[in-house]
């Protein structure tokens, strides 16, 4: 009986760990992908539009955007592991802070230390169910500003 009971704990440790050992490319990989934001779905305060490639590099995620407003094109860059720990964001020549995680599905980002007009905000990134689409919901914090929802179509081929 005592050995049975020994098993039994032992087991039910092995299925606890079982998800902590999963490797981080089977939550990121959904995102990856080029992703061009579909601008009559989106609700955004002004009038840009946006292409995101989303790499899974080893443990990481790497974000490359490019935003375009009228006659401009801001180039931004990121890769950074999903655990939370903070990286630096080049955000089309100023440093910021990033950070990331998953909350089950989505992927959540954080930036700090940004320009003045957009000094912290938190993103809320999922994909649709038909691995077709992604949402991100901007949450400007600091200084504190108007929602706004960015939804992406895959491109064609991905």
């Amino acid at each position: 009986m005592k050995r049975s009971a020994q098993v039994i704990i032992t087991l039910a440790g092995l299925v606890l760990a079982f998800p902590a050992v999963l490797p981080a490319d089977s939550q990121g990989a959904p995102f990856t992908g080029t992703w061009e934001m579909n601008a009559t779905k989106s609700q955004i305060s002004d009038a840009r539009s946006t292409t995101l490639v989303i790499q899974q590099v080893g443990d990481k995620i790497k974000i490359a955007a490019t935003t375009k407003k009228g006659d401009s094109s801001i180039a931004t860059e990121f890769t950074c592991p999903t655990n939370g720990k903070e990286c630096e964001f080049d955000e089309g020549g100023h440093k910021s802070k990033i950070s990331l995680y998953f909350n089950g599905p989505a992927l959540e980002i954080f930036k700090t230390d940004g320009p003045d007009t957009d000094s912290a905000s938190q993103w809320n990134m999922q994909v649709g169910p038909d691995g077709k689409s992604l949402t991100i919901a901007v949450s400007h914090i600091l200084p504190a500003g108007k929602d706004e929802t960015l939804v992406f179509d895959k491109k064609a081929g991905e």
